[in-house]
């Protein structure tokens, strides 16, 4: 049997997810963040974990919500795509504000 990809994960289930871990929604946020500038960069996990050194099981378990990164994990992957804390943390509130979850 196959791992679910990140890439099936809806925004409806990362939001789920977070709520489930009793997590801010700004860490779904960030997530789907990550997600789409993966996806305009068009990197895989595996691009990702070489440009932050961060490992590609960490980062996959961080995109479908199963772990959570700590603050300098976070910042090797967003400085890894070319992106600071302060940049994700607001295109993260922006996504939060334009999904509403629930």
């Amino acid at each position: 049997m196959s791992r679910r990809s990140f890439h099936d994960l809806p925004a409806e289930e990362v939001f789920r997810r977070c709520r489930e871990r009793q997590r801010s929604l700004i860490c779904a946020a960030q997530v789907l963040v990550l997600r789409e500038v993966m996806r305009l960069k068009a990197w895989t996990v595996r691009d990702l974990s070489r440009a932050s050194d961060v490992s590609r099981a960490m980062i996959q378990a961080i995109l479908l919500v199963e772990k959570f990164p700590t603050v300098d994990c976070l910042s090797r992957l967003v400085e890894a795509l070319g992106m600071d804390l302060f940049e994700l943390d607001l295109m993260a509130k922006i996504e939060l504000d334009r999904a509403r979850p629930l």
